[in-house]
């Protein structure tokens, strides 16, 4: 058992270390504080079972700190230090639930009574929640030899044949009838969404939990109705055809109270109405839908109503594929979360076609924009592509960010497009200067690395190239205008060597300037 002593004056703490015996009345370990900081540090470090904490500290009292105790849980003993006799602090600290407090200076020998008495108290207290915990799993499985009987049934334990099934039944005190009918209702636990630590550490008295909710909601503690658990997720019940008029609305509301209490999400799945040698049979096939289901958290799953189509959504992905083609990017992610409700069924094998149908509207798109695989599938997408077979959640998150990701790209192609046309517009706006890579790098505010690579992967032609190309061009028109020399031509447009103009105007046009002069003049 631990304690921890908080105070401000080091050295009441240190003398009350030293002066008691801590041992010799059940203490194990001893903790020291000074202040209220260092002593939540504990709390969060150490599990404490008694604290000794002065009032009157500077900054945060010792009642600050058994408020703060109390709201987040702790259910430590508290002994109160004060210097005031009357212990004007009294109704706040009542509310903090503090055990008992004790004038300074310190008697050592009533402090040391106090503490045992203490220990003794939280000994007792967990003496009685131990046997209270004994007989709670007791009264659980008082009913076990009938349950094992029912269960045995359900799993093809039990021989079915008239009977076998009567001496098993009068074996247990159940009077076997033929003609009787039941509805079996096969619960699942999808998911935990709160108190987990104590799913984790004490199942047992949580399923309890459930199971006594389940009498108090549908059971009815009817002879003929009998539930159990057969491992640490699946829970079943056994209903009489006569009772089970009201069952599906009892069953949501206890799958509400689960949710609310035990903080678990349900999935009640519920067969059609059959005799008792029939049970066995309806137990696999609900077995069978439960395994096969990626979806639904919680809610009831009637067998009898639920539409078995297990085609793709056709409408869904038409109008996905109308979206895309339109470029409306941000509506046809917000599609994504419309192809299923929250607590709707659906089976692996439609979620396989849904994600194959997804998957083929992406690439036609991608094809559309002219966006390569490559450049489309980044780590994050090809994780989220293999969990998208496993559940709906994680299908409609890889099509939200698949659809997100085209949009990334498609705005980037339209930026580098952008970038493209400024650059063709610079070049013919000073096609009659000497144009650098340099300049037109410092118009469109890119590195001269940057605009070649582009201009060429965009247009499939060098930027020296198409600078060339363009001023050859211009070059023909000025000829054909026949108002300046060849000389003059040149140097407008920026060549210092007449012989090179020369031969950049040979290798785009197969002829000299002078000889193109010569036959624009025949012609």
């Amino acid at each position: 058992m631990n304690l921890l002593i908080v105070d401000d004056e080091i050295y009441i703490v240190r003398a009350l270390c030293k002066n008691i015996d801590w041992k010799a009345i059940g203490i194990d370990q001893t903790f020291m504080a000074f202040n209220v900081e260092k002593a939540r540090g504990f709390f969060g470090s150490q599990k404490i079972d008694i604290l000794i904490t002065d009032i009157e500290m500077p900054k945060e009292s010792g009642l600050d700190l058994l408020e703060w105790v109390r709201e987040k849980g702790y259910g430590c003993k508290v002994i109160c230090l004060t210097c005031h006799s009357e212990f004007q602090y009294a109704q706040r600290a009542m509310r903090c639930h503090v055990s008992d407090y004790i004038l300074k200076p310190v008697d050592f020998q009533r402090l040391s009574e106090l503490v045992a008495k203490t220990v003794a108290e939280i000994k007792e207290e967990r003496r009685q929640k131990e046997e209270q915990k004994k007989g709670i799993l007791w009264e659980y499985h008082e009913n076990r030899l009938e349950t094992v009987f029912w269960q045995e049934i359900l799993l093809g334990v039990q021989d079915t044949a008239p009977e076998a099934l009567m001496r098993a039944a009068k074996k247990v005190n159940i009077v076997w009838d033929f003609n009787q009918q039941y509805q079996l209702v096969l619960f699942a636990v999808k998911r935990i969404y709160s108190r987990k630590q104590e799913w984790h550490e004490n199942v047992n008295l949580m399923q309890y939990i459930v199971y006594n909710m389940s009498i108090d909601i549908f059971l009815k503690e009817e002879d003929s109705n009998r539930a159990g658990w057969i491992d640490d997720h699946h829970m079943w019940a056994v209903i009489s055809a006569e009772q089970s008029m009201e069952l599906k609305e009892n069953l949501e509301r206890f799958i509400k109270l689960c949710h609310q209490i035990t903080g678990i999400g349900i999935v009640a799945y519920l067969d059609e109405i059959c005799y008792g040698e029939e049970l066995h049979l309806s137990y696999q096939r609900l077995m069978e839908y439960d395994k096969e289901n990626v979806s639904q958290e919680k809610g009831v799953f009637d067998i009898l109503v639920q539409n078995q189509d297990e085609t793709q959504d056709n409408g869904f992905y038409m109008e996905l594929r109308r979206l895309l083609k339109s470029k409306r990017y941000q509506e046809a992610g917000k599609l994504a979360d419309t192809i299923w409700n929250e607590t709707g069924y659906i089976s692996s094998r439609k979620l396989s076609l849904n994600v194959c149908a997804g998957q083929y509207e992406i690439y036609r798109c991608l094809e559309e924009n002219q966006i390569s695989a490559e450049q489309f599938w980044n780590d994050e997408l090809l994780d989220m592509a293999g969990k998208g077979y496993q559940s709906t959640g994680a299908y409609k998150e890889w099509l939200w960010q698949a659809v997100k990701r085209i949009e990334e790209l498609c705005s980037f192609a339209q930026a580098e497009k952008r970038v493209i046309v400024e650059i063709e517009q610079y070049i013919m706006d000073h096609i009659e200067e000497r144009i650098s890579r340099e300049n037109i790098s410092k118009h469109v505010n890119f590195s001269v690395d940057y605009i070649s690579k582009l201009f060429k992967k965009e247009t499939g032609t060098s930027l020296s190239e198409f600078i060339m190309e363009k001023k050859v061009e211009r070059a023909r028109k000025l000829i054909e205008e026949r108002e300046d020399s060849i000389g003059n031509i040149a140097v407008r447009l920026g060549y210092n060597s007449f012989s090179y103009f020369s031969e950049v105007f040979r290798k785009h046009t197969g002829v000299l300037p002078s000889e193109y002069k010569r036959i624009n003049k025949t012609e």
